[in-house]
């Protein structure tokens, strides 16, 4: 969400207007509904496991953004650099084990 200053310019409300941000919650929509169409005996596995890392990547750039030092909020865009990979790694397995 933007809101406008006194010169009219445009300036950054919150976490929500960070392109990652942006970027991450596009990819949990989109791990959902490939969740949604996996196995039901995967539903408590996989399918568990990729909603959450999806949802966490999100979660921790948001922490992040709130953070005042630099140092904090570095530490929680690492952690979501982890959760992206572990994302990118369901999605992996389970191309592999259901396309």
């Amino acid at each position: 969400m933007k809101q406008v200053n006194r010169d009219g310019e445009a300036q950054n409300k919150g976490f929500e207007d960070l392109k990652a941000w942006q970027l991450a919650r596009q990819l949990m929509i989109e791990c959902h509904g490939m969740a949604e169409a996996l196995p039901v005996w995967e539903r408590y596995d996989l399918t568990s496991q990729v909603r959450r890392s999806s949802k966490s990547v999100m979660a921790n750039i948001a922490e992040g953004y709130g953070r005042y030092h630099y140092l904090d909020s570095l530490r929680f865009y690492y952690i979501a650099r982890g959760s992206l990979n572990e994302t990118i790694k369901s999605v992996i397995s389970s191309r592999a084990r259901f396309s």
